[in-house]
């Protein structure tokens, strides 16, 4: 079953499978004479196989998650589907749906076919706000928004576990991306090998390591955010771990690196904005100063790793694409400019 953008045929198993199956998980909801219905489904911004399901006539509106368009066979499938639902169960059990904040639960799941449907948050996505913010001078209502996802990543990072960072596996992500990106052309050889040194020189570095674990979202891009009033929608928790929370809040950074660029054609016109983020992170800790310190200090790192990740994207515009390599090393050498490396 092929789940894609547009009007959904009446003569579809698609049409059928939602009639059914996953709208009778919600059938208190349905007039009992719509039986001709009309079903839209729109894929979600930089999403391969998240989508909205809309039934025009009653208006209501779902997502819906299907690992069955993946490349992965169905073992992959099978393990990322599982993890999924038993994030579901992580942010149940330490009640991080709470503070003001909403995640989405799932009301019906298909082990068979690897999918998962959720309620859907009415809210725009944080991409949706960057945008604004560059084109019409929405700046202010920006930084509203992304003091919403400060205090929310925070309350979700307060649930710590003793166990100090192990940063290995990140640097094996960041290598493999790099190594990505010169057989795209992004980058020469002499880059790439500049990339993998630097990135071993920070992992030297007592600032990586100094840090307990924490819960993290793990793909803190600006569609797994939706915004409604001060209060964030989080959807999307396949990639939830222990991990730095760093990671997160690099990630956050990246993308707003790489969106106000692409709007604007300005390669400053986000700074702003990450130091705003920053800042209304750290204002929330015990030592507001230090933290924001400490935290500043790391992001370089995992906002170069958030660059060449989103550069490994084939749909972007070729320049674009170089231009995040581009800025994935100039995070890099910050190792040396702001004296981390004597």
């Amino acid at each position: 079953m092929k789940v894609e953008d547009g009007k959904v045929d009446r003569e579809s198993e698609l049409y059928n499978y939602l009639k059914d199956r996953v709208l009778r998980a919600r059938q208190g909801e349905l007039s009992p004479h719509l039986d001709r219905l009309d079903f839209r489904v729109y894929r979600l911004q930089a999403s391969h196989h998240v989508f909205k399901v809309v039934e025009k006539k009653s208006g209501i509106a779902f997502l819906i998650k299907s690992y069955a368009g993946d490349r992965a066979d169905d073992e992959v499938k099978c393990r990322r589907f599982q993890r999924e639902l038993e994030n579901v169960h992580i942010f149940e059990r330490f009640g991080v749906d709470g503070a003001g904040h909403r995640i989405a639960v799932p009301f019906f799941v298909d082990p068979e076919r690897f999918l998962i449907a959720y309620p859907f948050f009415e809210g725009k996505e944080l991409g949706h706000y960057i945008k604004r913010a560059v084109l019409n001078g929405k700046g202010k209502t920006l930084k509203h928004k992304l003091s919403a996802l400060a205090d929310f990543l925070h309350f979700l990072h307060r649930h710590v576990v003793a166990e100090g960072i192990e940063i290995s596996h990140i640097v094996r992500l960041f290598i493999a991306k790099v190594k990505s990106a010169e057989r795209a052309s992004l980058i020469d050889g002499n880059t790439a090998r500049q990339a993998q040194y630097l990135i071993e020189r920070w992992v030297e570095l007592p600032i990586l390591k100094d840090a307990h674990k924490c819960l993290i979202h793990g793909d803190a891009t600006p569609s797994n955010f939706l915004f409604e009033g001060d209060h964030v929608a989080v959807i999307d928790l396949e990639n939830i771990t222990w991990g730095d929370r760093s990671y997160d809040l690099g990630m956050v950074a990246g993308e707003l690196k790489h969106q106000c660029m692409m709007h604007s054609g300005n390669r400053f016109a986000a700074e702003g904005y990450i130091g705003h983020f920053y800042w209304e992170y750290s204002r929330r800790c015990n030592d507001p100063y230090k933290t924001f310190k400490v935290l500043t200090a790391k992001n370089p790192f995992y906002m170069a790793y958030t660059e060449f990740r989103i550069a490994g994207n084939e749909w972007l515009a070729w320049d674009h694409r170089k231009w995040l390599t581009f800025e994935g090393m100039e995070c890099l050498k910050a190792l040396h400019r702001d004296g981390w490396s004597s």
